[in-house]
C-alpha cells in the first residue's frame, strides 16, 4: 500500500488486503495506525513529523521487523520496508510506499536464540507458546510479555529484560503481577478471571498508559497494548507490549509520594481519584469504582 506522509492509506493492494483481514474499501482514506499495535500507533504521528520536518530518515530506506495488528486485533510478525516516492512532482504530496510481508521461518529462527542456556521449567512455560510467535516476539524491539489465562508469564523478551531489569529466568513462570506496583497487583487477577469468564474485552485489543514496577523497585510510566492469541493448539495467551513514555523513569520521592497517596486513598469511604499534571488518571480507590461504574483497569492511564 501507499501512504501520504500525513498517514492516510491511499492505496491497498489485495495482498495487504488477505495480511490483514480489511478490504482495500475500509483502509483507503483510514490512518495507517489502524494497522499497528497501539504502542506503535501512538508514536506515529511523532514520527512523520519529525521526518516532514528534518527529512532525517530513521525508517524510510530501510528494512526491519515489527509487529502488525490484523483486523481482528490479534498482533503477527512482519518485515517492513518504507521507500518514498519522488517522482511524482514537485506541486505534489510525498508518498511513502510500504512493502510488508509476513516474518518467515529462516527469519524468525536466525533472530532467535531464546532457548539457548535456559533451564527445562524455563522451556516448559514457554513451550505454551507456538514458536512462530516465540520467535515473532523476541525480534521485535519493544518489550513484550505473555502470559496465560492463569496470570502466568510464559514469555519474558530481551527488551523486557533490558526496560524492567529482571532476568527471564526470574520471570518465566511468575505472576505477572510481579510486574505491577499496587494497587493493581492486587486486583489484576480478579480482573483476568472477570474477563477469562465473561468474554467482555473492556482492556483487551487496546492500549493505555500504566506504570510498571522496576527488578530495583522504581516505576516505569510505559504504553501498554493488550492481545488475545490463540496458539496452535488452541490455547490462549494474552500478549502485552510495552514501551517506555520517556526516556527516564521516575525515582526516589515522586514514586513514594504517589505509592503513599495511593494507600491513602484506598483506604477511605468516599470516592477518591488522583490525576496527574497533564489529567491521567494515577489512582482510583473502590469506592470511586462503586459510585461511578468503572474499574480500576479501565480508567487508570486515562
Amino acid at each position: 500500500y501507499q501512504r501520504r506522509v500525513r498517514g492516510t492509506i491511499i492505496f491497498v493492494n489485495s495482498a495487504a488486503e488477505r495480511l490483514f483481514g480489511y478490504s482495500a474499501r475500509r483502509l483507503r482514506g483510514a490512518n495507517v495506525k489502524v494497522l499497528m499495535p497501539d504502542t506503535y500507533a501512538r508514536k506515529h504521528d511523532a514520527y512523520l513529523s519529525r521526518y516532514r520536518r528534518t527529512g532525517v530518515k530513521h525508517v524510510v530506506d530501510s528494512v526491519r521487523m515489527v509487529m502488525a495488528k490484523h483486523a481482528a486485533g490479534h498482533m503477527f510478525a512482519v518485515r517492513l520496508a518504507v521507500t518514498e516516492q519522488d517522482d511524482c512532482g514537485a506541486d505534489c504530496e510525498r508518498v511513502l510506499v510500504a512493502c510488508i510481508k509476513p516474518a518467515d521461518e529462516d527469519e524468525l529462527s536466525a533472530s532467535d536464540d531464546s532457548s539457548r542456556g535456559t533451564s527445562s521449567a524455563t522451556r516448559a512455560y514457554t513451550a505454551h507458546v507456538d514458536a512462530t510467535t516465540r520467535r515473532a516476539l523476541h525480534a521485535v524491539r519493544e518489550a513484550a510479555v505473555v502470559i496465560s489465562v492463569e496470570g502466568t508469564i510464559l514469555l519474558f523478551n530481551r527488551a523486557a529484560v533490558d526496560l524492567l531489569g529482571r532476568t527471564e529466568k526470574e520471570c518465566i513462570g511468575a505472576p505477572v503481577e510481579t510486574l505491577m506496583p499496587s494497587p493493581h497487583k492486587e486486583n489484576h487477577s480478579f480482573y483476568l478471571q472477570r474477563y477469562v469468564a465473561t468474554g467482555e474485552k473492556r482492556v483487551m485489543n487496546s492500549s493505555r498508559s500504566v506504570q510498571a514496577l522496576h527488578a530495583d523497585g522504581h516505576l516505569i510510566d510505559v504504553n501498554l497494548s493488550l492481545s488475545e492469541q490463540t496458539m496452535n493448539d488452541g490455547e490462549v495467551v494474552f500478549v502485552g507490549l510495552l514501551s517506555p513514555l520517556r526516556s527516564m523513569p521516575l525515582h526516589g520521592k515522586q514514586d513514594g509520594v504517589l505509592q503513599t497517596t495511593r494507600r491513602v486513598i484506598e483506604h477511605m469511604t468516599v470516592a477518591g481519584i488522583i490525576i496527574n499534571e497533564k489529567g491521567i488518571i494515577q489512582a482510583f480507590n473502590r469506592s470511586a469504582e462503586q459510585l461511578l461504574g468503572y474499574a480500576l483497569i479501565e480508567v487508570v492511564g486515562r
